[in-house]
C-alpha cells in the first residue's frame, strides 16, 4: 500500500513538472510572436479610393487615422498625396476616371527606410486648384476637393512652364507623368509574334544604326537595332512587342516610346539619326521596360504616330528622310538567337559612330531690352577633354569656375538664360568625369547672373578661354588608370525616370537646394521661402515622423538628436516646406544647422550650450598660443583709424601701438589675430579714387521794348502883344515823344515831325510821330571744374571782393563782400559706381550804383549721379511784361481817333538761369 502511494506521488510530481515546462514554452513562443504581430499591424491600410460622379472630390478611406502630405506635381498637372505609414492594400492601380478634372488615379507603394509610404497621384486633365482635408466625421477618411468643370474652364488660363522639382522627387513622380501622356496603344492585346524575313521589294529602305553586342535574358524580347526607314524610325525587337506606350514631351520637343517587357541588347545608349527633324535616339532600360527617346534637331518635331511593324515598332514621321534611306534598299535584319554569340559586323557597314555632342540652343534672339544672354550650350569630347562651349551675347562677363561639394560652378555676370536652355544636360553616357551640365539664372541686385553647374566625378583639372562671344570650358578627362578608380555612372532610375533629360534642374531665379540657409541663429529678419508647397495636417503626431516627411519632400538628409521628442498637432495648407519647418522648430523650441545637404536638429538650449562650449574651448586654445610681433605699414589710410580697427580684432592678450612718424602700426598678438589684421589692412589701405566735378552755369536774358506815340504842338506869337498883352504861347498835347521834330536826331526807330503852317497870322500847329522797337539777347556760360579725392571737400572760386564802408562810434570800418563764381562740392563714390555729391554753386555779380548791390545766383543741394552723366540741379526763370499808355484825358479814350492823342510803351524781359553738374571718376 505504501509503495502504491509513493508511485502515485511520483507520477503526480512528474505531471506537474511537465505542465510547467509546457506553459513556459508556450509563453516564450507567444513572446517571440508578439513583435512580429505588432510590426505587422503598425501600418495603416488603404481600403478604397472613391471618386464622386461629377469628379469634384476624391475620397481616400483607411482603417486608421491618416497622416499625409499633399502638393501639386508638374506636367501633366497632378495632385500628389503622400500618406505616411500606410499600405496600398487591395486598391488596384491605375484607376481610369475621366470625369470632371480627374483623368486617372495612380496608387504606388514606396519603402522609406524602415517604414512605408503610399503615394496617390491624381492626374488632372487641366491645371486647377485643390484642397485636401480630413473628413470631420471620420479621421480615417481624406477628402480631395476640386472645382466643378464649368468653374475650372472659367478659371483656366494659359499654362506656364512648371517649375522643375528636385531630382529625388522627380524620380518618384515621373512614372505617373509619362503614363498621363500615353496615347492609346495599338494592338495592346496582341501576342508576341515571330518576325519572318520580308521580301526585299516590300522591305522599306533602312540603314542599320546599331548592331547588338550583348544578349538579353533568356526568353525575353530584346531591342537589337534602331533603324532609319523611308517613313520614320523603326525599332527592331527580336521576339516581338506585346505592349508599348508613346507620348510627346515639350521644352525641348522629344518623342518617348516605352517598350514593356523588353530588354536592350544595344552596345551604345545614343544612336545618331539625322533625319525627319530627329537628331538622335537615346535608349534607357529598367527591369520592366526599355525607353527610347527621339530628340529634336531643331525647333520641333513633325507629326507622328507609333504602330507595330514586321520588325517590331515603327515611329512614322512626316519629314525629310535621308538620301541613303530612299535610294538604296537595305538587307533584311534577321533575328539573332538569344544564346548565340554577337553577330559580326559586315565589312560594308560603316563603323559605329561615336556619341554625338549634346547641344542646347535657342533659335530666338534675345529681346531688345536684354543686355546680355546665353545663346547656346554644347558638350562634346575633344582630344581627351570634356569641352563645354557657350555662346554669349551682349554684356556677359564670365568669372572663374569654383569647386564645391556638388561639382564645379561657373558664374557669368550680367547675363540671362532663355527658358529653352534652363534644363539639365545628361552627359553620363560619354565616359567622362562630367555627369551633367545645368545652366540656370539667379536674380541679383541690378540684374541677373548665369550659373553653369557641372556635376563631376573626382577632382579633374579644368581651364577656361574666351574668343569673341564664344566661351570654352575644358575639363581634363583622366587616363585609364585614373578612370578605373572613378565611381561608376549612376544606375538606372526606377520606373520611367531613367531617361537622361528627365531629372530636374534648379528653378529659375533660385540657387541649388544645398545653398538654402538653414542656420536659425543667422536667419535674416525677412526670409524668402522657396520650397515646394505642401499641406500638413497632424493630430498628436510624433515630431520625429513629421521631420521624416519633410526630409522626403525637401530631398535633404535629416539628423535628429535623441532628445528631440514629443508630439504636435498642426494644420498647414499650401505652404512652402521650409516655412513649415521653421514654424515647427519655433513651436517646439528647436534649432537646426545645415552642412551641405545634411540638416542637424537639436533643442535650442542644447545648440546654444554647444556653441558656448565651442567658444570657451576656442578661447582656452588661444591662451596657449605664442605671442608674436608684426609691423604693419600704412600707405593711404589714417593710422588712428587702422589702429582702432585692429583694437577690435585683437585677442585678450594683444597689444597695439602706433608710430605717427613712420606711418606704422606695431601689434603683438597671437598668429590668427595677426593674420586677420593683415587681411583687413589689405582691404582698408587702398588709394582713394578721385572725382572731377564740372559745373555749367548758363544765364540767358532776352528783352524787347516798343514805343509808339503822337504829339501835337500849338504855338501863338504876337510881337505887338495886342491880345491881353501876351506875345508868345506854346502848348503840347497828346502822347510822350522822345524824338525831336523834323531834322532832329535821336534814338533808333522812326521819328517824324510835321508843321501844318500858320492857321492865322500868329497861330502855328505842329505834329510829331515816334515808332521805335529794341530787341536784346544776352547769354553767359560759366564752367568751373574741380578735382578732389573721394569724401574730401573741394572749392574753386573766381571773382572780385567789393569794399563797403560803415561808420560807427568806433570810426569808419571797411568790409569786403565777394562777388564771385564759386563751386563747393564733397563727392562720395557709391558701391555701384555712382557719385553722391553735396554741392553749392553760386555766380554772384556786382550791380550798378554806389555802393553797388550784389546780384546773387546760388544753388545748394545733395544728389546722386551716375559716373559721366549730366544732370540739372537748379533753374530760375523770370518773365517780366510791362505795358503803359500816356495821353490826353478823354481824347485818348476815343476809339481809333484816340491814337492821335496818346503814346504806347511795351517792355518784355525774360531771364533764365540753369546749373548743370557732371561728375567723372578719374581713379
Amino acid at each position: 500500500m505504501t509503495m502504491y502511494q509513493s508511485r502515485i506521488l511520483c507520477h503526480a510530481m512528474a505531471l506537474i513538472v511537465l505542465l510547467t515546462v509546457s506553459a513556459g514554452c508556450v509563453k516564450r513562443m507567444s513572446a517571440v510572436n508578439e513583435p512580429a504581430q505588432a510590426e505587422a499591424t503598425a501600418f495603416a491600410t488603404l481600403r478604397s479610393v472613391d471618386v464622386s460622379p461629377d469628379g469634384t472630390s476624391v475620397e481616400l478611406t483607411s482603417d486608421k487615422p491618416l497622416t499625409y502630405t499633399s502638393y501639386k506635381g508638374g506636367e501633366p498637372a497632378k495632385i500628389i498625396v503622400d500618406i505616411a505609414q500606410t499600405e496600398p492594400g487591395a486598391v488596384t492601380s491605375p484607376i481610369e476616371v475621366n470625369r470632371g478634372s480627374v483623368k486617372r488615379i495612380d496608387v504606388e507603394r514606396q519603402p522609406v527606410g524602415g517604414s512605408v509610404l503610399t503615394r496617390v497621384s491624381i492626374v488632372l486633365s487641366r491645371d486647377v486648384d485643390f484642397s485636401v482635408a480630413t473628413d470631420p466625421a471620420s479621421k480615417n477618411k481624406l477628402l480631395v476637393t476640386l472645382p466643378r468643370e464649368a468653374e475650372a474652364k472659367s478659371e483656366q488660363v494659359e499654362p506656364k512652364e512648371a517649375p522643375l522639382a528636385e531630382p529625388r522627387i522627380e524620380e518618384k513622380t515621373l512614372a505617373a507623368d509619362a503614363a498621363a501622356k500615353v496615347q492609346p496603344a495599338q494592338a495592346t492585346d496582341a501576342k508576341p509574334v515571330s518576325v519572318p524575313p520580308a521580301p526585299p521589294a516590300e522591305t522599306p529602305a533602312a540603314k542599320p544604326a546599331q548592331v547588338p553586342q550583348k544578349s538579353a535574358e533568356n526568353g525575353a524580347p530584346r531591342l537589337n537595332a534602331v533603324l532609319t526607314a523611308a517613313d520614320g524610325v523603326e525599332l527592331s525587337v527580336q521576339g516581338g512587342v506585346e505592349t508599348f506606350n508613346s507620348f510627346k514631351l515639350a521644352k525641348p520637343d522629344r518623342i518617348v516610346v516605352d517598350l514593356f517587357k523588353v530588354k536592350s541588347a544595344l552596345s551604345q545608349n545614343v544612336v545618331p539619326i539625322g533625319a525627319f527633324g530627329v537628331a538622335n535616339a537615346r535608349v534607357g532600360s529598367t527591369p520592366d521596360k526599355v525607353r527610347v527617346v527621339l530628340d529634336a534637331a531643331g525647333e520641333g518635331l513633325p507629326a507622328f504616330d507609333v504602330v507595330k511593324s514586321d520588325l517590331g515598332v515603327k515611329i512614322r514621321l512626316k519629314g525629310k528622310a535621308p538620301a541613303a534611306a530612299v535610294a538604296a534598299p537595305a538587307a533584311a535584319v534577321s533575328p539573332v538567337p538569344v544564346a548565340a554569340a554577337p553577330a559580326p559586323v559586315p565589312a560594308r557597314e560603316p563603323a559605329a559612330k561615336p556619341a554625338p555632342a549634346v547641344k542646347m540652343k535657342t533659335e530666338v534672339r534675345p529681346a531688345r531690352n536684354v543686355k546680355g544672354a546665353l545663346e547656346a550650350v554644347e558638350f562634346k569630347i575633344v582630344e581627351g577633354v570634356s569641352r563645354i562651349t557657350m555662346k554669349l551675347f551682349g554684356t556677359c562677363e564670365p568669372g572663374e569656375p569654383v569647386r564645391g561639394p556638388q561639382g564645379l560652378t561657373l558664374t557669368i555676370n550680367n547675363c540671362q538664360v532663355p527658358k529653352p536652355l534652363q534644363r539639365a544636360m545628361d552627359t553620363s553616357k560619354f565616359g567622362s568625369p562630367v555627369v551633367s551640365v545645368t545652366p540656370y539664372q539667379v536674380k541679383v541686385k541690378g540684374g541677373f547672373v548665369t550659373k553653369i553647374a557641372v556635376k563631376v566625378q573626382g577632382h579633374p583639372e579644368y581651364s577656361t578661354s574666351r574668343k569673341g562671344d564664344v566661351l570654352t570650358w575644358d575639363i581634363v578627362n583622366p587616363g585609364p588608370a585614373v578612370a578605373a578608380k572613378l565611381p561608376p555612372a549612376p544606375a538606372a532610375k526606377p520606373k520611367a525616370a531613367e531617361m537622361t533629360e528627365e531629372f530636374a534642374a534648379p528653378a529659375r531665379g533660385e540657387e541649388p537646394a544645398t545653398d538654402i540657409s538653414a542656420n536659425v541663429d543667422k536667419r535674416p529678419a525677412k526670409k524668402v521661402y522657396k520650397g515646394r508647397r505642401v499641406t500638413l495636417e497632424f493630430s498628436d503626431a510624433d515630431i520625429r515622423k513629421i521631420f521624416q516627411l519633410i526630409a522626403e519632400v525637401s530631398n535633404l538628409n535629416f539628423l535628429i538628436s535623441d532628445d528631440v521628442t514629443g508630439t504636435i498637432s498642426i494644420k498647414l495648407v499650401n505652404v512652402p516646406w521650409d516655412q513649415a519647418l521653421d514654424v515647427i522648430l519655433d513651436a517646439k523650441g528647436l534649432a537646426m544647422v545645415q552642412q551641405g545637404n545634411i540638416v542637424q536638429i537639436k533643442p535650442r538650449s542644447k545648440m546654444q550650450s554647444q556653441a558656448d562650449e565651442e567658444n570657451a574651448a576656442k578661447k582656452a586654445a588661444e591662451k596657449l598660443l605664442e605671442l608674436k610681433t608684426a609691423v604693419f605699414e600704412v600707405n593711404y589710410a589714417a593710422i588712428s583709424d587702422v589702429a582702432a580697427q585692429f583694437n577690435i580684432m585683437k585677442s585678450e592678450r594683444g597689444i597695439i601701438t602706433k608710430d605717427e612718424r613712420t606711418s606704422r602700426v606695431i601689434v603683438k598678438d597671437i598668429q590668427p589675430a595677426l593674420d586677420d589684421m593683415r587681411a583687413l589692412l589689405k582691404t582698408l589701405d587702398l588709394p582713394e579714387k578721385q572725382v572731377m566735378i564740372e559745373a555749367r552755369i548758363v544765364e540767358a536774358t532776352s528783352s524787347f521794348t516798343r514805343n509808339l506815340g503822337v504829339q501835337w504842338a500849338l504855338g501863338y506869337k504876337d510881337a505887338s502883344a495886342s491880345v491881353a498883352n501876351v506875345n508868345n504861347i506854346e502848348t503840347t498835347f497828346g502822347g510822350v515823344v522822345s524824338t525831336a521834330g523834323p531834322g532832329a536826331t535821336g534814338a533808333g526807330g522812326l521819328g517824324l515831325g510835321m508843321s501844318f503852317g500858320k492857321l492865322t497870322s500868329n497861330v502855328q500847329l505842329d505834329m510829331r510821330i515816334q515808332a521805335a522797337a529794341t530787341i536784346g539777347q544776352v547769354k553767359i556760360i560759366s564752367t568751373p571744374k574741380v578735382v578732389t579725392l573721394n569724401n574730401k571737400a573741394a572749392k574753386i572760386s573766381q571773382g572780385q571782393s567789393i569794399p563797403y564802408q560803415t561808420t560807427s562810434a568806433e570810426g569808419t570800418k571797411t568790409e569786403f563782400v565777394e562777388a564771385a563764381l564759386t563751386l563747393e562740392v564733397t563727392p562720395h563714390i557709391t558701391a555701384d559706381g555712382s557719385v553722391s555729391m553735396k554741392i553749392k554753386a553760386s555766380n554772384n555779380s556786382p550791380g550798378s550804383g554806389s555802393p553797388p548791390p550784389i546780384n546773387k545766383k546760388e544753388a545748394t543741394t545733395e544728389l546722386v549721379v551716375s559716373n559721366g552723366d549730366t544732370t540739372v540741379i537748379g533753374g530760375i526763370y523770370v518773365d517780366s511784361d510791362t505795358e503803359s499808355d500816356t495821353g490826353v484825358p478823354f481824347l485818348a479814350d476815343i476809339p481809333l481817333l484816340g491814337w492821335l492823342f496818346k503814346s504806347n510803351s511795351k517792355q518784355k524781359t525774360k531771364t533764365e538761369l540753369l546749373i548743370f553738374i557732371t561728375p567723372k571718376i578719374v581713379i
